[in-house]
């Protein structure tokens, strides 16, 4: 099971992502070519001007759930209700916890800023009085099915929409919950402690620093009943609807995924991710009239015209009106009868759009992949320590059942020019050279090829073997590796969907380490975070840590799952991250000495409020620059075919 459940809860309000841009720059890594200016606003008088600090330098990192409200619920029995005086939960609060700090959002890796994840969120249901009606913690999975060009309207990440789903862990209810038929139902359904999530988030604002929603966006979420423990959490292993070429069907659908439930006897379509919106306050395009149904001819693609003898409707989706999406996040639900769920055994599942007026023949607006085969990987993302090695599972379905298949594998190879500027005409950019990822191949070891077990899944071993420094001042190495069946398109997978992998270069920690050891992990961190070494204290002065050993020993001594764990960036190794341990532990017990002139000799860098920056509106306002659409453009991946 899955939020694509007749359980299920709607809500939608707004998210921060409070980033900081300073390390969205891959040569602000380098220590030795670091300057101050890469701490402040990025200038936008000039297009290709200094870029400094990008569009947000003193973020803190922080994901926030502001204000999301149960718009509805669904039942058990395939009914909804949207009125707070027939349901209590109707209008209640979803969002974070009230006793610690928000969640960090956090990038794998400057060089692949594709593969973002949520660590440390704390999901609630509350109400207004702040009393949780149910709650736990958000398990951190990869974003899935990234598209640019979503929004009408907005440029750069403004224009961009994306999900996150995942599971809520550890999940428990209020005994003194008010009388709720939804949350009676969740908690029948509810195994293991797990619920299901998923937020889709666009119109994320990244300036001008002054606007009211600076670093904010909307978000919309379901919660539903969690698949069980051997099932994945992070996509819904169903019908997978892909576009024919390029990152979106012809009318700008977005990749999105459905699922036929056979108990329940309907067909759940999540398109909360896919429709396109002219705008971001949540409005659609017309698209025309829209149904979904079975493909009886499935030798039809997409744009092919329809005809009753070919296409089979299975019910008309209403998303016309401004709040359509809002109040039903997406999600469509038709029933089925028995002869549908027959049909839809060994058929392919596609949605029809008729455009207004009868102005021209119903045509496939985008169908199921061919021959009904989805393959996923999770998780998506792996950090390994070099020498070891770590697992993912390939989950391989055909018309939403499992199946046994030959899963080919490959890396993508090297990548030359991933996560600078992207522009070649920029003034004044900062010395550092790119490092070139993916290389050396060797380092990384998969098999060319998996097959899938009766149950439709198998697991894929990868072993790292990262030695020296392949990328000069980047610690290990960012591997992509992708994956697919014979045969299949390459349209078959989001153009950002690989396993992607942070080799972590082989490292043996002094016994007992000085302030020479960790000096150039500690320096990097307050570089790229000025928030925490100009707000705190600056962490490159060992004076200043030896003051705040205390703070520093708890900060690393968290598990990766709090939000206060440092580094935020969750890319040290674990021997690394024992020596710091251990050199704070001297420091504290007085162990160690810190010689006057080993004090940081530069002073920080001064910190640039952004509201001051922006006391006067620039001549010519610029994108804001330094999130994922900019790392986009850096990109040249190919993919392999197989």
């Amino acid at each position: 099971m899955s939020y694509l459940n007749n359980v299920r809860l709607i809500f939608s309000g707004t998210f921060q992502a409070d980033i900081s841009t300073v390390n969205n720059d891959v040569r602000h890594f380098d220590n030795a070519t670091f300057e101050p200016r890469f701490q402040g606003l990025q200038s936008n008088t000039n297009p290709h001007g200094p870029l400094n600090g990008w569009f947000n330098p003193t973020g803190s990192g922080a994901f926030r759930l502001i204000d999301c409200r149960v718009s509805s619920v669904c039942y058990k029995d395939g009914t909804s209700q949207s009125d707070p005086v027939k349901d209590p939960v109707i209008g209640m609060l979803i969002g974070g916890s009230n006793t610690r700090v928000s969640g960090k959002l956090v990038d794998l890796d400057p060089q692949w800023q594709m593969a973002s994840q949520i660590w440390g969120l704390e999901v609630n249901l509350t109400n207004d009085k702040g009393a949780a009606m149910f709650g736990g913690k958000f398990r951190p999975n990869a974003f899935r099915d990234l598209l640019f060009t979503r929004v009408g309207g907005p440029a750069g990440d403004g224009g961009a929409s994306a999900i996150f789903q995942s599971a809520i862990d550890g999940v428990s209810f209020a005994e003194d919950a008010p009388e709720s038929t939804f949350l009676k139902d969740l908690r029948e359904a509810t195994a293991d402690g797990m619920l299901s999530i998923r937020l889709m988030t666009f119109g994320y604002v990244g300036g001008p620093p002054r606007s009211p929603r600076y670093t904010l966006g909307t978000v919309l979420g379901v919660i539903g009943p969690c698949a069980s423990a051997d099932e994945p959490s992070s996509f819904v292993w169903g019908r997978r609807f892909t576009p024919a070429q390029g990152s979106a069907s012809f009318q700008g659908i977005n990749y999105f995924t459905g699922l036929v439930d056979e108990d329940a006897k309907r067909l759940f379509l999540d398109l909360g991710n896919a429709l396109p919106l002219a705008a971001t306050d949540g409005s659609l395009m017309d698209i025309g009239s829209l149904s979904a149904g079975l493909l009886l001819d499935a030798s039809l693609t997409e744009q092919s015209a329809v005809t009753p003898q070919s296409f089979q409707s299975i019910g008309t989706i209403p998303y016309s009106g401004k709040d359509w999406l809002a109040e039903t996040s997406g999600i469509v639900s038709f029933p089925l009868t028995t002869a549908q769920i027959d049909q839809a055994r060994n058929t392919p599942l596609a949605l029809v759009t008729q455009p207004a007026n009868g102005g021209g023949p119903a045509v496939v607006a985008m169908r199921e992949t061919k021959d009904g085969i989805f393959v996923c990987a999770e998780p998506s993302v792996l950090r390994i320590d070099s020498p070891d090695s770590k697992k993912t599972t390939i989950f391989a379905a055909k018309f939403g059942k499992p199946i046994s298949v030959a899963v080919n594998t490959a890396q993508t190879g090297p990548q030359e020019g991933a996560g600078g500027s992207g522009d070649p005409d920029e003034i004044d950019p900062p010395a550092a050279a790119i490092p070139v990822m993916g290389q050396p191949e060797a380092m990384l070891d998969i098999p060319p090829s998996v097959t899938s077990g009766p149950k439709g899944r198998i697991d894929l071993t990868v072993k790292a073997n990262v030695t020296g420094t392949p990328r000069d001042y980047m610690d290990g190495q960012v591997y992509l590796i992708q994956y697919g069946v014979s045969g299949q398109p390459a349209t078959a997978y989001n153009q950002f969907d690989f396993i992607t992998v942070h080799a972590r270069s082989a490292f043996t920690a002094p016994a007992k380490p000085k302030w020479d050891d960790v000096q150039e992990v500690l320096a990097q961190f307050g570089n790229l975070y000025p928030i925490m070494s100009q707000k705190l204290f600056d962490i490159a002065d060992p004076a200043e840590v030896k003051r705040n050993v205390h703070l520093m020993r708890l900060a690393f001594g968290l598990d990766i799952s709090d939000p206060n764990y440092m580094p935020v960036t969750r890319d040290l190794s674990e021997p690394k991250l024992q020596m710091i341990r251990a050199w704070l532990d001297q420091l504290a017990a007085e162990e160690v000495a810190i010689p006057a002139q080993e004090a940081r000799q530069q002073p920080a860098a001064p910190m640039v409020h952004a509201e001051a920056a922006q006391a006067a509106p620039p001549a010519q306002a610029l994108e804001p620059l330094g999130g994922k659409t900019q790392f986009a453009r850096t990109l040249r991946i190919k993919r392999k075919s197989f």
